[in-house]
Protein backbone atom coordinates (compact mmCIF):
# COMPACT_ATOMS: atom_id res chain seq x y z
CA UNK A 1 0.00 0.00 0.00
CA UNK A 2 2.75 2.36 1.06
CA UNK A 3 4.78 2.02 -2.06
CA UNK A 4 1.66 1.96 -4.36
CA UNK A 5 0.50 5.71 -2.62
CA UNK A 6 5.11 6.24 -3.43
CA UNK A 7 4.19 5.60 -7.40
CA UNK A 8 0.70 7.58 -7.51
CA UNK A 9 2.44 11.13 -5.99
CA UNK A 10 5.34 10.41 -8.21
CA UNK A 11 2.96 10.15 -11.40
CA UNK A 12 0.90 13.29 -10.35
CA UNK A 13 4.13 15.24 -10.20
CA UNK A 14 5.80 13.83 -13.27
CA UNK A 15 8.45 12.50 -11.60
CA UNK A 16 10.45 9.66 -13.05
CA UNK A 17 10.92 6.76 -10.26
CA UNK A 18 14.55 5.49 -11.03
CA UNK A 19 14.76 2.83 -8.71
CA UNK A 20 12.85 1.39 -5.47
CA UNK A 21 14.47 0.41 -2.02
CA UNK A 22 12.55 -2.08 -0.10
CA UNK A 23 13.60 -3.51 3.29
CA UNK A 24 10.65 -5.39 4.01
CA UNK A 25 9.56 -5.85 7.81
CA UNK A 26 12.71 -4.01 8.52
CA UNK A 27 12.31 -1.15 11.58
CA UNK A 28 13.40 2.50 10.80
CA UNK A 29 14.87 2.55 14.32
CA UNK A 30 17.99 2.24 13.17
CA UNK A 31 20.09 1.79 9.44
CA UNK A 32 20.55 -1.83 10.81
CA UNK A 33 19.11 -4.82 9.03
CA UNK A 34 17.89 -2.06 6.08
CA UNK A 35 20.52 -2.80 3.47
CA UNK A 36 18.07 -1.34 1.17
CA UNK A 37 17.62 1.80 2.56
CA UNK A 38 21.46 2.14 3.54
CA UNK A 39 22.02 1.42 -0.51
CA UNK A 40 19.71 4.35 -1.46
CA UNK A 41 21.84 6.45 1.35
CA UNK A 42 25.15 5.80 -0.76
CA UNK A 43 23.92 6.90 -4.02
CA UNK A 44 22.11 9.58 -2.70
CA UNK A 45 25.00 10.72 -1.02
CA UNK A 46 27.27 9.80 -4.13
CA UNK A 47 29.15 12.51 -6.38
CA UNK A 48 26.88 12.35 -9.26
CA UNK A 49 23.60 10.85 -7.51
CA UNK A 50 21.02 8.79 -9.95
CA UNK A 51 18.16 10.72 -8.15
CA UNK A 52 17.41 14.22 -6.77
CA UNK A 53 14.09 13.41 -4.83
CA UNK A 54 13.78 10.50 -1.84
CA UNK A 55 10.15 9.73 -1.73
CA UNK A 56 9.01 7.88 1.55
CA UNK A 57 5.55 7.19 2.95
CA UNK A 58 5.68 9.42 5.73
CA UNK A 59 8.94 10.30 7.57
CA UNK A 60 9.31 7.46 9.96
CA UNK A 61 9.79 5.26 7.05
CA UNK A 62 12.84 7.38 6.43
CA UNK A 63 14.17 7.20 9.98
CA UNK A 64 12.26 7.10 13.36
CA UNK A 65 15.54 8.87 15.14
CA UNK A 66 15.43 12.56 15.24
CA UNK A 67 18.74 12.98 15.37
CA UNK A 68 19.67 10.62 12.68
CA UNK A 69 17.36 11.97 10.64
CA UNK A 70 17.85 15.21 10.71
CA UNK A 71 21.90 14.70 9.72
CA UNK A 72 20.83 12.60 6.78
CA UNK A 73 18.47 14.75 5.45
CA UNK A 74 21.59 17.50 6.06
CA UNK A 75 23.74 15.56 4.22
CA UNK A 76 21.64 14.73 1.40
CA UNK A 77 20.01 18.28 1.07
CA UNK A 78 23.70 19.47 0.72
CA UNK A 79 23.55 16.89 -2.35
CA UNK A 80 20.71 18.38 -3.47
CA UNK A 81 18.86 15.41 -2.93
CA UNK A 82 15.89 16.12 -1.09
CA UNK A 83 13.48 13.72 1.17
CA UNK A 84 9.26 14.16 0.54
CA UNK A 85 7.02 12.06 2.20
CA UNK A 86 3.28 11.10 0.86
CA UNK A 87 1.84 11.43 4.06
CA UNK A 88 3.63 14.81 4.78
CA UNK A 89 4.04 16.64 1.86
CA UNK A 90 6.11 19.74 3.23
CA UNK A 91 8.95 20.97 0.92
CA UNK A 92 12.07 20.66 2.80
CA UNK A 93 12.90 25.15 1.92
CA UNK A 94 16.04 24.86 4.72
CA UNK A 95 13.16 27.73 6.64
CA UNK A 96 9.71 27.30 8.31
CA UNK A 97 9.46 23.63 6.21
CA UNK A 98 12.65 21.86 7.56
CA UNK A 99 11.37 23.06 11.18
CA UNK A 100 7.95 21.11 10.48
CA UNK A 101 9.83 18.41 9.39
CA UNK A 102 11.96 18.03 11.94
CA UNK A 103 8.82 18.41 14.73
CA UNK A 104 7.22 15.58 12.65
CA UNK A 105 10.48 13.44 12.97
CA UNK A 106 10.58 14.51 16.62
CA UNK A 107 6.95 13.20 17.39
CA UNK A 108 7.65 10.00 14.96
CA UNK A 109 10.69 9.29 17.19
CA UNK A 110 8.46 9.80 20.84
CA UNK A 111 5.87 7.64 19.32
CA UNK A 112 8.01 4.82 18.25
CA UNK A 113 9.71 4.76 21.69
CA UNK A 114 6.71 4.81 23.80
CA UNK A 115 4.88 2.02 21.63
CA UNK A 116 8.83 -0.10 22.26
CA UNK A 117 8.05 0.88 25.57
CA UNK A 118 4.31 -0.59 26.09
CA UNK A 119 5.77 -3.90 23.86
CA UNK A 120 8.51 -4.13 26.26
CA UNK A 121 6.31 -3.63 29.37
CA UNK A 122 3.33 -6.14 28.28
CA UNK A 123 5.97 -8.53 27.32
CA UNK A 124 7.20 -8.47 30.95
CA UNK A 125 4.04 -8.88 32.51
CA UNK A 126 3.25 -11.40 30.29
CA UNK A 127 6.94 -12.97 31.98
CA UNK A 128 6.08 -12.96 35.18
CA UNK A 129 2.92 -14.62 34.91
CA UNK A 130 5.26 -17.32 33.47
CA UNK A 131 3.68 -17.48 30.06
CA UNK A 132 6.18 -17.84 26.76
CA UNK A 133 6.84 -14.30 25.13
CA UNK A 134 8.17 -15.59 21.95
CA UNK A 135 11.59 -16.70 20.53
CA UNK A 136 13.24 -20.49 19.38
CA UNK A 137 11.95 -22.50 22.07
CA UNK A 138 14.54 -24.17 24.27
CA UNK A 139 15.66 -27.48 23.25
CA UNK A 140 14.07 -29.92 25.70
CA UNK A 141 10.82 -27.86 25.83
CA UNK A 142 7.55 -27.41 23.95
CA UNK A 143 4.86 -25.08 24.05
CA UNK A 144 1.91 -26.03 25.83
CA UNK A 145 -0.92 -23.69 25.41
CA UNK A 146 -2.39 -22.81 28.71
CA UNK A 147 -4.92 -19.76 28.44
CA UNK A 148 -6.79 -17.61 25.88
CA UNK A 149 -6.83 -13.89 26.32
CA UNK A 150 -9.29 -12.23 23.65
CA UNK A 151 -7.50 -13.47 20.09
CA UNK A 152 -4.14 -14.39 21.57
CA UNK A 153 -3.10 -18.01 22.92
CA UNK A 154 -0.97 -18.06 25.66
CA UNK A 155 1.60 -20.52 25.57
CA UNK A 156 3.82 -22.00 28.71
CA UNK A 157 7.14 -24.05 28.34
CA UNK A 158 6.57 -28.06 28.65
CA UNK A 159 8.98 -30.44 29.10
CA UNK A 160 9.47 -32.47 25.93
CA UNK A 161 10.04 -36.01 27.22
CA UNK A 162 12.66 -37.46 24.22
CA UNK A 163 14.66 -33.72 23.95
CA UNK A 164 15.03 -33.83 27.81
CA UNK A 165 16.31 -37.32 27.88
CA UNK A 166 19.14 -35.87 25.87
CA UNK A 167 19.83 -32.55 27.61
CA UNK A 168 19.83 -35.41 30.86
CA UNK A 169 22.40 -37.01 28.75
CA UNK A 170 24.70 -33.84 28.42
CA UNK A 171 24.72 -32.87 31.81
CA UNK A 172 25.76 -36.65 33.03
CA UNK A 173 28.48 -37.19 30.11
CA UNK A 174 29.64 -33.76 31.64
CA UNK A 175 29.60 -34.75 35.04
CA UNK A 176 31.27 -37.71 34.20
CA UNK A 177 34.36 -36.17 32.83
CA UNK A 178 33.55 -36.40 29.04
CA UNK A 179 35.00 -32.91 27.43
CA UNK A 180 32.31 -31.13 24.82
CA UNK A 181 34.08 -32.40 21.73
CA UNK A 182 33.88 -35.73 23.15
CA UNK A 183 30.27 -35.16 24.12
CA UNK A 184 29.50 -33.77 20.37
CA UNK A 185 30.83 -37.03 18.85
CA UNK A 186 29.20 -39.05 21.11
CA UNK A 187 25.39 -37.69 20.73
CA UNK A 188 26.49 -37.42 16.40
CA UNK A 189 27.60 -40.41 16.23
CA UNK A 190 24.65 -42.81 18.24
CA UNK A 191 21.87 -40.75 16.13
CA UNK A 192 21.05 -38.18 19.14
CA UNK A 193 20.36 -35.11 16.36
CA UNK A 194 19.54 -31.58 17.68
CA UNK A 195 15.62 -31.30 15.95
CA UNK A 196 17.19 -32.59 12.64
CA UNK A 197 20.65 -31.03 12.76
CA UNK A 198 23.88 -32.28 14.23
CA UNK A 199 25.08 -31.00 16.93
CA UNK A 200 28.17 -28.17 17.63
CA UNK A 201 30.11 -26.44 20.30
CA UNK A 202 28.23 -23.35 20.91
CA UNK A 203 25.03 -25.75 21.12
CA UNK A 204 26.25 -27.41 23.94
CA UNK A 205 27.86 -24.70 26.00
CA UNK A 206 24.58 -23.27 25.86
CA UNK A 207 22.76 -26.08 27.41
CA UNK A 208 25.89 -26.75 30.18
CA UNK A 209 25.15 -22.97 31.13
CA UNK A 210 21.73 -22.40 30.76
CA UNK A 211 19.87 -22.06 34.21
CA UNK A 212 16.53 -22.66 32.19
CA UNK A 213 17.29 -26.40 32.49
CA UNK A 214 17.65 -26.35 35.91
CA UNK A 215 13.78 -24.56 36.53
CA UNK A 216 15.19 -20.55 35.81
CA UNK A 217 14.35 -19.11 32.84
CA UNK A 218 15.95 -15.56 32.60
CA UNK A 219 13.60 -13.12 30.29
CA UNK A 220 16.11 -11.01 28.36
CA UNK A 221 19.01 -10.47 30.53
CA UNK A 222 20.99 -8.60 27.68
CA UNK A 223 19.05 -5.55 26.59
CA UNK A 224 18.03 -5.38 22.89
CA UNK A 225 19.43 -1.91 22.19
CA UNK A 226 22.92 -2.01 23.43
CA UNK A 227 23.39 -6.03 23.51
CA UNK A 228 24.96 -5.58 26.93
CA UNK A 229 24.22 -7.73 29.67
CA UNK A 230 21.66 -5.76 32.43
CA UNK A 231 21.75 -5.22 36.09
CA UNK A 232 20.60 -8.75 37.75
CA UNK A 233 17.93 -6.16 39.50
CA UNK A 234 16.38 -5.85 36.10
CA UNK A 235 15.99 -9.38 35.44
CA UNK A 236 12.79 -11.52 35.27
CA UNK A 237 13.14 -14.82 36.32
CA UNK A 238 10.25 -17.09 35.01
CA UNK A 239 9.56 -20.75 37.01
CA UNK A 240 10.19 -23.11 34.10
CA UNK A 241 9.53 -27.08 34.56
CA UNK A 242 13.07 -28.34 35.94
CA UNK A 243 14.97 -31.11 33.84
CA UNK A 244 17.92 -31.43 35.54
CA UNK A 245 18.32 -31.39 39.27
CA UNK A 246 19.55 -28.17 41.10
CA UNK A 247 22.64 -30.28 42.93
CA UNK A 248 23.67 -31.57 39.10
CA UNK A 249 23.46 -28.11 37.26
CA UNK A 250 25.44 -25.99 39.91
CA UNK A 251 27.99 -29.15 39.98
CA UNK A 252 28.45 -28.77 36.20
CA UNK A 253 29.22 -25.14 36.51
CA UNK A 254 31.77 -25.66 38.79
CA UNK A 255 33.45 -28.18 36.56
CA UNK A 256 32.89 -25.67 33.32
CA UNK A 257 34.89 -22.92 35.49
CA UNK A 258 37.13 -25.70 36.63
CA UNK A 259 37.83 -26.39 32.54
CA UNK A 260 38.35 -23.18 31.11
CA UNK A 261 42.42 -23.30 29.53
CA UNK A 262 42.61 -20.10 31.75
CA UNK A 263 42.38 -22.20 34.97
CA UNK A 264 43.24 -25.87 33.47
CA UNK A 265 45.16 -26.43 31.32
CA UNK A 266 43.35 -28.57 27.94
CA UNK A 267 45.53 -31.59 28.95
CA UNK A 268 44.66 -32.28 31.93
CA UNK A 269 40.91 -32.31 31.11
CA UNK A 270 41.62 -34.34 27.87
CA UNK A 271 44.30 -36.19 29.43
CA UNK A 272 43.72 -40.21 30.14
CA UNK A 273 45.73 -39.91 33.12
CA UNK A 274 42.97 -40.80 35.93
CA UNK A 275 44.39 -38.23 39.36
CA UNK A 276 46.08 -35.95 36.64
CA UNK A 277 46.57 -32.49 38.31
CA UNK A 278 45.16 -34.82 41.21
CA UNK A 279 48.00 -36.60 43.00
CA UNK A 280 50.67 -34.83 44.30
CA UNK A 281 53.88 -35.42 46.02
CA UNK A 282 53.82 -35.54 49.45
CA UNK A 283 57.29 -33.68 49.98
CA UNK A 284 57.69 -31.21 46.69
CA UNK A 285 54.12 -30.87 46.13
CA UNK A 286 54.80 -31.34 42.49
CA UNK A 287 52.20 -33.52 40.55
CA UNK A 288 52.62 -36.65 40.24
CA UNK A 289 53.34 -38.07 36.17
CA UNK A 290 52.33 -41.86 35.14
CA UNK A 291 55.58 -43.98 34.71
CA UNK A 292 55.56 -47.50 33.72
CA UNK A 293 57.21 -50.23 34.94
CA UNK A 294 58.84 -54.09 33.42
CA UNK A 295 58.80 -56.74 35.96
CA UNK A 296 60.59 -59.64 35.96
CA UNK A 297 57.90 -61.56 34.48
CA UNK A 298 57.59 -59.05 31.61
CA UNK A 299 54.48 -57.62 32.67
CA UNK A 300 54.17 -53.70 32.27
CA UNK A 301 52.93 -51.92 35.23
CA UNK A 302 51.93 -48.64 35.44
CA UNK A 303 52.52 -45.64 38.70
CA UNK A 304 52.82 -42.17 39.86
CA UNK A 305 56.05 -40.48 39.80
CA UNK A 306 57.75 -37.04 40.73
CA UNK A 307 59.08 -35.09 38.18
CA UNK A 308 62.56 -34.73 37.84
CA UNK A 309 63.78 -31.72 40.08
Amino acid sequence: MQLEECRKLAESRGWVIVDEYIDPGASGRSDKGRPQFNAMIREGLAEDPPFNVILVYDHSRFYRNVGESEVLRAKLGLNDVQVFAVKQPIEDDGLLGSFAITMQAAMDDHQSRVTAMKVRDGMAANARDGFYVGGTVPYGYRLEAVATRGSKTKNKLAIEPYEAQVIKMIFDLYESGMGQKAIITKLNEDGFMRRGRPWFKSAIIRILSSTTYAGRHIFRPTDWRTKKTGHRSKWITIPYPAIIEEAQFQNVQQLVEQRKPSVTPPRHTTSDVLLGKIAKCGSCGSGLQLATGTGRSGTVYHYYNAPPS
